[in-house]
């Protein structure tokens, strides 16, 4: 093995270039380490598609370096020796690759990947487990793939648990870095929150890709300098097409035919079952057409919202009863009955392996009856319940273990990140002694070590948590209790108590604790051992406000971001921003909004405001006006509307007569809709409603063109007109100035057919909205109350519900 270092001195060192020209004409492994920022030349080339180590920027952790460089080590030595042949066509001396223009420090700022020591740590501890010979017929079913052009871009890997996914992706890993043909990696882990994000995932790849490729680096830093904090703050969606589609064109063409493989390892642990994230990650995945030279390797358990994503792909299923797959169980058992009984000859333990194969009540047997992933489920399922049973036995649970156990394990399944045992009996306000009791009785069923206790594999907390597979009602957990409360308190705690706990940390017990609510669980486990207490006055529940933002003059108006995240409130002279979890205020803008509205864009990373008359698109991290444009002449004193579309491309404001429609990245009009009282965007963005003097016209956006017109009432006020849409239906408010009535009607949206209407009701404030798609109405009345009207039989509408609001 050489270990090669990257520097100024060391390429024009005739000794060094000898060395490293030797080890790539005898194929010797080869570990870089970089110095400094170069320029480098053709050692840049011999060493390309090998991992290095980054030691040129100064704020470098040393001790993480020295982990990542032993790691480096350690892999070139258990490989093969791999070829690092000088291209014949590029003269030494040549410079055909510009140096990497970030340092691994500014990467890792930029990206926030995962821990790369602890990921490739992950990859080797499973790599070591396979039995040699084993598994052999797969993984070279992968190789074959990976470097046949004509083969499919995805090979996706399909089995269910148990079956050595992760074993083949640790194998095919190390494979295609023996060969030069791994492009980045990612192992997902259900109880690791680094690991289970798909925005970590899309960060850890880029991270991984700008490592290798100095133009992967390049394109990045001009996606950060284009968009500050982009990476970060980015939506899977756009991360995804950003950080790994633009990422992949753009390295298309410096790849020189040669495949580069991506690995994806246990995508079903990758974001939370349902999740938004998750849902967004596998669409762009299976939606996205991968470039000729890229290639995906992806395993994953057969969970229906993968399968449902993936379908287009072709699976490869690792059948239970086929048998290649019985030839490498087989070999697996001989060699855990080898090592159980050594003192036995090889015909007795061969003789152990038979019966243990034919016998019908083995789980081995039952685990591989039928073949197919249902039964295969069925099978664990019984071994789970079995090994339940044979360690807090079938009588009634007089002693309470089968609580004791809900109350551990379900804590150990639902926790985001793992605890070890101290921690645990902290959370649960029990002694140590009794959670060490309950882990004994299944310690075969969990891995339990100094720093954290999880489940041996995900497959027996699905098993937990599903009540249609864990038949016995005393072991099934309930995620939506198990340790709820504790949960929801730890939450609040935190944002009740932001300010002391980010003053000083250390002094909780003191500046938070004793003010916590008598009946909470937080309380009743930890604060009875406090030494100072609250002698009068303490709540006894969390209040409903869950965070107070106080803005300067008042907040007149709220808007927050679709994610939920950021809101932005606005007074007479500015607008704050903050963050919604914490409370904390990002940014105060100097808008001056009393007499107009404003909008936030779907990343929230923008604010539309408009006053006086002029529209502004502001950057909330600098807090600058990033473009503005004036809405109409002598519209300063009326009371003007902003939206913006999802896609964040489009602005729409309205007042004073007149909707406009300007592009918001570079302040253009590209559409005026004159004698207008009010106008909408639908919740798609994909239409305006304009509320006109004698119709309500609706147009599409992206056409400019009108689609359907809903003839009304004419003669009214302007400013009395009012318009709310649900996604599925119209309503329009008018008020009638001669008698105090009100007109109301609905509308559907895709027809523009009528499909309500009530006139002349009294006592309608301005409030109104559609709930439940148009089967009811929400309708704050002038006297004080909230009323919810029935939409069925509108003509005999009454309140069905009320609400009072004094």
């Amino acid at each position: 093995m050489l270990s090669y270092c990257w520097a100024n001195k060391e390429k024009s060192s005739k000794n060094c270039n000898r060395e490293l020209k030797y080890a790539a004409d005898k194929n010797i492994p080869i570990v870089p380490i970089r110095l400094d920022c170069g320029p480098f030349t053709w050692s840049e080339v011999i060493t390309a598609g090998t991992l290095y180590v980054d030691l040129a920027d100064e704020c470098t952790d040393w001790d993480q370096k020295m982990l990542e460089l032993v790691n480096n080590v350690e892999s070139a030595l258990k490989r093969r020796p791999t070829s690092h042949p000088l291209p014949a066509s590029i003269p030494v001396g040549t410079k055909p690759y510009a140096a990497s223009p970030m340092t691994d420090a500014q990467l890792k700022v930029l990206l926030n990947p995962a821990d790369q020591v602890k990921l490739n740590n992950d990859v080797n501890e499973v790599f070591r487990k396979r039995l040699p010979g084993t598994r052999e017929w797969l993984i070279d079913d992968v190789k074959k793939w990976a470097i046949d052009p004509e083969s499919s871009r995805v090979f996706w890997l399909k089995a269910v648990a148990g079956a050595g996914k992760s074993v083949v992706a640790a194998c095919v890993i190390e494979a295609l870095r023996e060969s030069s043909l791994l492009g980045a990696f990612f192992v997902c882990k259900a109880d690791r929150a680094d690991r289970n994000d798909p925005g970590q995932l899309l960060r850890s790849l880029a991270y991984q890709l700008a490592k290798r490729f100095p133009t992967v680096a390049a394109h990045l830093m001009e996606v950060e300098a284009a968009e500050e904090g982009f990476a970060a703050g980015a939506s899977v969606m756009r991360a995804f097409e950003s950080l790994i589609m633009d990422t992949l064109t753009i390295l298309e063409s410096h790849l020189n035919n040669q495949n580069v493989v991506i690995v994806l390892d246990a995508l079903d642990e990758c974001g939370r079952s349902q999740s938004s994230e998750r849902a967004d990650f596998l669409y762009m995945l299976a939606n996205t057409t991968f470039p000729k030279n890229v290639k995906l390797f992806v395993t994953s358990r057969p969970e229906a919202d993968i399968v449902e994503q993936l379908s287009r792909f072709n699976a490869y299923e690792i059948e239970l009863n086929e048998s290649r797959n019985w030839l490498d169980l087989s070999r697996f058992a001989e060699d855990r009955v080898t090592r159980k009984f050594r003192a036995s000859s090889p015909e007795q333990n061969t003789a152990r392996v038979e019966r243990l194969a034919v016998n019908g009540n083995d789980a081995l047997t039952r685990l591989l009856e039928g073949g197919k992933i249902g039964s295969a489920d069925r099978a664990m399922d019984q071994m789970y319940l079995r090994t339940l049973h044979n360690a807090f036995g079938d009588l009634d649970d007089e002693e309470g273990w089968c609580q004791a156990f809900l109350d551990v394990v379900g804590a150990i399944v639902t926790l985001e990140v793992p605890l070890n045992v101290e921690a645990l009996s902290g959370l649960l306000g029990v002694d140590v002694d009794f959670v060490l009791d309950v882990l004994a009785k299944i310690a075969s069923l969990l891995y339990i070590a100094d720093d954290q206790i999880r489940v041996i594999h995900k497959s027996f907390a699905d098993f937990l948590t599903n009540e249609g597979r864990c038949k016995d009602p005393r072991f099934a957990v309930d995620v939506t209790s198990a340790t709820a409360e504790l949960a929801y308190d730890a939450l609040r705690f935190i944002q009740d108590f932001t300010v002391p706990i980010t003053m000083s940390a250390m002094h909780i017990r003191t500046s938070a604790a004793p003010f916590c609510p008598t009946e909470t669980a937080i309380y009743r486990a930890y604060c009875p051992k406090l030494k100072v207490k609250v002698e009068r006055g303490p709540d006894r529940n969390w209040s409903p406000c869950i965070r107070t933002l106080e803005h300067r003059d008042g907040a007149k108006k709220v808007a927050i971001t679709p994610n939920g995240r950021i809101v932005v409130t606005g007074s007479r002279a500015d607008a704050n921003v903050w963050d919604i979890e914490s409370g904390i205020l990002l940014r105060s803008i100097d808008a001056g909004i009393e007499s107009g509205s404003f909008a936030v864009t779907a990343d929230g990373l923008t604010v539309i405001t408009v006053c006086q008359g002029t529209v502004k698109i502001w950057d909330i991290r600098s807090g600058k006006v990033l473009n503005e444009y004036l809405h109409r002449e002598g519209s300063g004193g009326w009371d003007l509307k902003v939206a913006v579309t999802p896609d964040d491309k489009l602005v729409l404001s309205a007042g004073a007569g007149v909707a406009k429609l300007w592009d918001i990245r570079i302040g253009t009009l590209t559409k005026t809709f004159s004698h207008v009282s009010s106008a909408i965007l639908t919740l798609d963005g994909s239409k305006v409603i304009l509320m006109e003097a004698e119709a309500v016209s609706v147009w599409d956006i992206n056409l400019r063109e009108q689609l359907y017109t809903i003839d009304h009432r004419a003669g009214l006020e302007w400013e009395d007109d009012l318009i709310f849409e649900n996604g599925g239906h119209l309503l329009t408010f008018r008020y009638h100035g001669h008698n105090g009535g009100h007109d109301v009607w609905v509308f559907d949206m895709q027809t523009g057919d009528k499909v309500q209407e009530f006139i002349g009701r009294t006592q309608i404030s301005r409030a109104l909205a559609l709930v439940k798609n148009g089967e009811e109405i929400l309708a704050g009345m002038s006297h004080g109350s909230v009323e919810i009207w029935g939409c069925t039989n509108w003509h005999s509408v009454k309140s069905v519900f009320w609400i009072s609001c004094q």
